[in-house]
């Protein structure tokens, strides 16, 4: 990418971040070494990343962390690991792309969520329905999906529980101080947790992945100190200078949902790399306010 187009974009994604609106749909500066010359714009992934054939116990984490040399910073390893649902379609074909009217990106059957895993987060029944361009809703029971964990514009999802970890560049690992040689071990950790389960790990350079809750599979802007700095009035592009002030806030915004582009679901969310992001307050999220996701596109 030329020198005048890097910074040509750079301006392009401020003057985004400075107008965007308060609640939906809020952009942070993305890593402009992603391959944007390599991909056209509407092109999304025809298959996603294979999704876990079980879930991780935590005493298999607490193995690998001893395994790999970790074993001081364990319990810390423990305190770190989320637990996360993969969505996949179950079938396959052509679909189109959603509509702009009122139909849910994504409706998930929180009552299926409750019985595939403890998350300790989520509502215990009822629909969260995602849409594009406006905030989720969550309708209390007894509406359902008819015996669908998940549906995509009418088409049935898998849901898939794992247990997850960030990478070694996340503020929650960066806390633990690791010295060379325990960064290299995290890494191996997070491999070697995708392996014992079964699935495959994802990221910007290969097939999108569908989540809700865990983290995010790939964050070169640290989305959750975006959000902390976007609720307190701050545009994160324009005042990168204080970011530090807002790095303990961070730690209280979570993942809701991640949604990767997927042309098996009509999902494309500009180049082929770029994912929907949902971020929640951990606050928010307890007392039922989906109306105050942030959602952001990198």
């Amino acid at each position: 990418m030329s020198t005048n187009r890097r910074n040509f974009l750079r301006e392009l994604v401020e003057q985004v971040s400075r107008g965007a609106g308060e609640l939906i749909g809020q952009a942070i500066n993305p890593d402009l070494s992603r391959p944007t010359d390599l991909e056209d714009a509407s092109t999304a992934w025809e298959v996603p990343a294979p999704a876990p054939a079980r879930c991780a116990s935590l005493d298999e984490v607490y193995e690998l962390a001893d395994e790999l040399g970790l074993n001081r910073h364990r319990d810390a390893v423990l305190a770190i690991c989320r637990w996360s649902l993969r969505l996949t379609a179950l079938d396959s074909g052509d679909v189109e792309a959603p509509s702009e009217d009122d139909s849910a990106l994504l409706e998930l059957d929180l009552a299926w969520v409750a019985a595939l895993g403890e998350s300790g987060l989520m509502p215990e029944d009822g629909v969260l329905r995602i849409y594009d361009g406006r905030a989720p809703e969550w309708q209390a029971a007894p509406d359902t999906l008819g015996g669908s964990a998940a549906l995509a514009g009418g088409r049935q999802l898998e849901a898939n529980p794992e247990l997850v970890l960030p990478p070694s560049s996340s503020d929650a690992v960066r806390g633990l101080e690791l010295d060379d040689d325990e960064l290299a071990a995290w890494e191996t950790l997070r491999r070697r947790l995708d392996e014992l389960q079964g699935g495959e790990a994802s990221s910007w350079a290969g097939p999108p992945c569908h989540r809700v809750l865990g983290y995010p599979d790939d964050d070169p802007g640290n989305m959750a100190l975006a959000c902390e700095m976007l609720a307190h009035g701050v545009d994160p592009a324009a005042a990168r200078e204080r970011a530090s002030e807002f790095e303990a806030g961070a730690a209280r915004w979570l993942l809701l949902a991640e949604l990767g582009a997927d042309a098996s679901l009509g999902w494309s969310w500009g180049a082929a790399w770029e994912r929907r992001y949902l971020w929640i307050h951990e606050a928010d999220l307890a007392a039922r306010r989906f109306e105050r996701v942030r959602t952001l596109t990198q």
